[in-house]
């Protein structure tokens, strides 16, 4: 089905600095989706228009989405433009007038997006996958966009998992990537082995 991605405000009106109500919009439109009928039926294809809507925990008012540069096609499809096939907006957005600033790339994927994690320093974690081979990349993202490759594995080896950034409920009451040292992680997992599974949690330095 198609579906439409909105912010409400809690509060219609809003005071101006000559104590006059202003009256401001309730609902701002962040985009109206058709019905995704047309995603090809092969691995790693994906819908062509914004998914993955959510606020950025770092900054007030960001909304953060994906959007394929492909149009959605199977990895296995050629695609040139540099690469990306995948790649994350930013948009701001004005709290005062309830209006959505233009929308900015800052960071681009070679495969599909995943997931992506903040620790309360800005810094981010990334993760995109390629299902045909079920592969998986995480990267660093730093807090200017570039990003350095933490891990790329298939995530069908249980033995051999790094584990999963361990997170702590933060500012905003969201969650965060613990950081015990500013260029460190902390990393969790189960331990899968052929003697059963060890639970672990590591400190990971990058």
């Amino acid at each position: 089905f198609g579906k439409d991605v909105q912010i409400w405000s809690l509060e219609e009106e809003k005071s101006s600095s000559s104590g006059d109500q202003k009256e401001v919009a309730a609902v701002v439109e962040v985009a109206s989706l058709p019905v995704d009928d047309e995603i090809p039926l092969s691995y790693d294809a994906c819908s062509r228009h914004p998914r993955s809507f959510h606020f950025h925990p770092c900054h007030d008012h960001t909304v953060v989405y994906v959007q394929a540069l492909d149009g959605g096609e199977s990895l296995a499809e050629p695609f040139e433009e540099g690469g990306d096939r995948d790649a994350m907006y930013a948009q701001p957005l004005d709290a005062t007038t309830m209006t959505l600033g233009p929308p900015t790339k800052f960071v681009g994927l070679e495969w599909r997006y995943s997931d992506l994690d903040f620790c309360e320093s800005g810094l981010g974690i990334i993760e995109e996958y390629r299902w045909k081979d079920r592969m998986e990349r995480k990267w660093i993202l730093e807090t200017d966009g570039t990003k350095r490759l933490l891990w790329q594995r298939s995530w069908e080896d249980r033995y051999t998992a790094p584990g999963e950034p361990l997170t702590r409920r933060g500012a905003r009451g969201r969650y965060f990537i613990v950081q015990p040292s500013p260029t460190s992680i902390y990393l969790q997992g189960s331990g899968a082995s052929a003697l059963g599974d060890r639970p672990f949690l590591d400190r990971l330095d990058f």
